[in-house]
């Protein structure tokens, strides 16, 4: 009951409790307001935790709500009472980094990060690449047709906890109040309820692997998609699929409000106009130096939305937020229309508005093209282009002389050549990078598919060492790499840049020491957390780059000084870093580590469209990736703890380790004598097992000090890049990654 006693649990209540107090919203069927709640919300929780743990809680039927929408028609919601809306909040806290890492990169809706504008921006760069036609797509009432069996049995695969299944589906099957009589609900979810967005993407998911598996642009905002084709008969047969997938979950397309069009034609998507090569916002968005105002009807509609409706509230007003905070640089009008276009109804309209006021689709934009290119960027929560999603799941592969094929969407790895004998067999849908220790033969089709699907594969040898990178060179951003250039000549970027990550580390590095020193209660750890203290608070005085790389140095020189006295078990000694070669098991398992964060970072600065060699802390070397060197910085202490614990939990033995005639490297070694050692490694079994922790270590959930996400490690690693990007754009302070 992992995830139930998380839900259960009063922290997760009270969180849940916060969600609910900041969305406000109005009372369910028991009259009970968000601020009569708050009055006693002590015992209110202590309440739900005790029926929790008794199993013995029920949710309260649904409240009905009618909104009116800009349309003229109705919306219905359906709203949880006040309490219930505690607990799905706490559920959504629990089981979205769960659900998260399922959905694919083409859903934008109720995502932690993701908003309207990311989805544009997607639209935008399969547009430029040639997908021209459009399969505009409506599912019919689709919130109203979501069938609870297959929505609970997918949700039962994804958490297989049987308590934690029931909660979910007696919300699900909530009871509505209707005319003052309780009725029944035989399907659908209710448009109200917290938890019913996260469901929403989670049953949807199967369909978004099914169009990308055939290799389909799709863009999905909840229940808002649309499929982008280079042709209309591949469009057809999008379309053909689209029904298809969607009778499996028992749905069907609206076919009134289902077209194929093009972007020639236009269209509208998430209340944005999309015609030929502009894309113009309907509601209250600014793009570019331009305004686009909602009718007030709309604007009243979205109002009293506001006051009546509590579901997932955190994520659609963030979407405003994001929206509101990057108008003026969010620019995705870029370009001028073909002459030889025929637009449609639709186009017309909007071309016939700007000829009355003797205005061209360029003047919709002031700025210079190239200057537009320069300036185009995602809302500031973006997390990256859909196409490059950066939550790793990694492919290791360590059996020495196996091969790597692709067929029929998987990836197979396998001993010998052609007819050799599968070990394992992935969909390539799980695979985002492949890791390759040692000798193996990757076939033409498993290379071609990685590079067109842009899945990195890094070699190393067996040892870990780094060998090379099969990546493909798409997606390049030319302005953001002119930022990072332009920054690494400005002084006080760098130097500013320098004195963040290396303060972070030695708070970091000091927090871990503290944390051990509680059981410890060691002398010389008792001194070097007051040393790294005094260091943390010098580097923030520094007045040049060279004075806080002496800084990092030393607290790095600090704690190895200190490092083998939170040991607990014998035969593992430590007596300082040694790198290249390490020569010992401690510096085995720490190099190893650092090389795979090291490796997950550069294929997140890569897929953000980094250049990976420019950044501050690390003076430029030949083929040496400063940024990723300064971006690490802040996540060494994780590996070391890592280490530490393998050590003390006897995960590893000195046994497992051996010192071998080394492989020669032609990097500097880090002392005259440790270049004659021979160099210390895991054996393969030990390996695997290192892997395994390592993995486990980046699906660890904590909270994100930016911005008060609960995320796995991994997540937090591509936060931090992101964070990065919009430092250099101007947009948003660089916060670096810090642990209490």
């Amino acid at each position: 009951m992992q995830y139930y006693s998380q839900i259960a649990s009063p922290s997760g209540l009270y969180q849940g409790w916060q969600r609910v107090e900041a969305n406000d919203g109005a009372p369910g069927l028991d009259g009970v307001s968000v601020n009569k709640f708050d009055v006693a919300f002590e015992q209110h929780l202590a309440r739900l935790h005790r029926e929790l743990t008794t199993f013995t809680y029920r949710p309260l039927p649904l409240r009905r709500y009618e909104i009116p929408k800009s349309s003229g028609k109705i919306r219905s919601l359906a709203v949880p009472a006040v309490r219930d809306r505690v607990v799905q909040s706490s559920a959504l806290i629990v089981l979205q980094p769960i659900v998260e890492r399922e959905l694919e990169h083409c859903s934008f809706g109720y995502r932690p990060g993701l908003s309207r504008l990311d989805a544009f921006e997607h639209i935008r760069q399969f547009r430029d690449r040639g997908y021209r036609w459009v399969i505009d797509a409506d599912i019919e009432a689709f919130f109203d047709n979501v069938e609870f069996g297959l929505l609970l049995r997918r949700f039962g695969e994804l958490i297989p906890e049987h308590h934690t299944v029931a909660l979910v589906e007696q919300w699900v099957k909530s009871d509505l109040l209707v005319d003052g009589k309780r009725v029944k609900r035989s399907r659908g979810l209710p448009q109200g309820s917290p938890i019913s967005p996260l469901l929403a993407n989670l049953f949807l998911d199967k369909f978004d692997e099914e169009l990308l598996k055939h290799n389909h642009k799709l863009v999905r905002y909840a229940d808002d998609f649309i499929i982008l084709c280079k042709t209309k008969p591949r469009a057809e047969e999008a379309l053909r699929l689209t029904e298809d997938a969607l009778g499996v979950l028992a749905l069907r397309l609206n076919p009134e409000k289902t077209s194929i069009t093009s972007f020639d034609q236009g269209f509208k998507y998430l209340g944005a106009v999309f015609v030929r090569s502009v894309i113009v916002p309907s509601k209250k968005e600014k793009m570019g130096t331009h305004q686009f105002v909602t009718r007030k009807k709309t604007v009243k509609a979205m109002a009293q939305r506001k006051r009546i409706g509590a579901p997932d509230k955190r994520a659609a007003g963030a979407d405003r937020q994001h929206a509101k905070s990057r108008a003026q640089e969010a620019q995705l009008a870029d370009g001028v229309a073909p002459k030889d276009s025929a637009p449609t109804e639709f186009g017309e309209q909007l071309l016939g508005t700007l000829a009355a006021k003797n205005m061209s689709i360029g003047d919709l934009v002031s700025r210079p093209l190239q200057e537009r290119d320069a300036e185009a960027r995602q809302d500031e929560s973006a997390a990256l282009p859909a196409d490059l999603s950066p939550f790793m799941r990694t492919l290791y592969i360590q059996e020495q002389g196996c091969w790597l094929k692709y067929s029929q969407d998987k990836f197979i790895v396998s001993t010998g050549g052609e007819e050799g004998v599968p070990l394992m067999e992935i969909p390539t849908l799980n695979v985002h990078q492949v890791m390759i220790f040692g000798s193996c033969l990757i076939t033409p089709a498993a290379m071609r598919y990685a590079l067109l699907h842009a899945i990195p594969i890094t070699l190393l040898s067996s040892r870990g060492r780094y060998f090379g990178r099969i990546d493909n060179t798409e997606g390049a951003d030319v302005s953001l790499e002119r930022r990072q250039f332009l920054s690494s000549t400005d002084g006080q970027f760098v130097l500013d840049m320098a004195k963040r990550i290396v303060a972070a580390k030695l708070n970091n590095t000091r927090s871990f020491l503290q944390r051990h020193q509680q059981k410890h209660r060691a002398e010389s750890v008792r001194k070097a957390i007051e040393q790294l203290g005094r260091a943390a608070e010098a580097v923030t005085k520094a007045e040049t780059v060279d004075a806080v790389r002496g800084f990092e140095g030393h607290g790095s020189a600090v704690f190895f000084d200190v490092y083998d006295d939170l040991f607990s078990v014998d035969g593992f000694t430590f007596q300082k870093r040694i790198r290249r070669p390490p020569t010992d098991p401690v510096n085995a398992m720490l190099s190893f580590g650092y090389t795979l964060l090291f490796y997950n970072i550069f294929s997140m600065v890569r897929a953000h469209r980094l250049n990976p060699y420019v950044g501050s802390l690390h003076a430029d070397k030949t083929n040496h990736p400063a940024l990723v060197s300064d971006l690490i910085e802040e996540f060494r202490c994780v590996i070391e703890g890592m280490v530490l614990g393998m050590i003390n939990k006897r995960i590893v033995s000195p046994g497992d380790f051996s010192s071998v005639a080394g492989e020669t490297d032609d990097r500097a070694s880090d002392d005259a004598s440790s270049s004659k050692a021979k160099p210390c490694i895991l054996s393969d079994d030990a390996r695997k097992v290192f892997i395994g922790e390592f993995e486990r270590l980046m699906h660890r959930q904590i909270t994100h000090p930016g911005t008060g996400y609960t995320v796995t490690y991994r997540r937090c690693l591509d936060l931090q890049v992101q964070n990065y990007v919009q430092h250099l754009r101007g947009e948003k302070e660089y916060t670096p990654f810090t642990k209490r």
